[in-house]
């Protein structure tokens, strides 16, 4: 019975289809279609920009700033 904070996104980089909620430990992320990595397997972390590129392609290029997922999550203090 989570809150469901922004609209449903789909991030660049990953390809990956979701949504954020507000959950006890603050925002969290539920997605679909990213990779998943086994235990015994090296990755090597990088960090991305916060842009609407890579929050939601379906949102970039939208002229209605308040549209924006980034800046949902921004006012809710996400930084993912």
């Amino acid at each position: 019975g989570y809150e469901i904070t922004l609209d449903l996104l789909r991030h660049g980089p990953s390809g990956s289809v979701g949504f954020y909620f507000v959950g006890p430990d603050g925002v969290a992320e539920m997605s679909y279609g990213a990779r998943l990595f086994g235990e015994e397997e090296l990755f090597n972390p990088r960090q991305l920009s916060m842009s609407p590129a890579t929050i939601d392609v379906w949102q970039t290029g939208l002229d209605d700033e308040g549209a924006s997922a980034a800046d949902g999550l921004k006012s809710l203090g996400g930084n993912s």
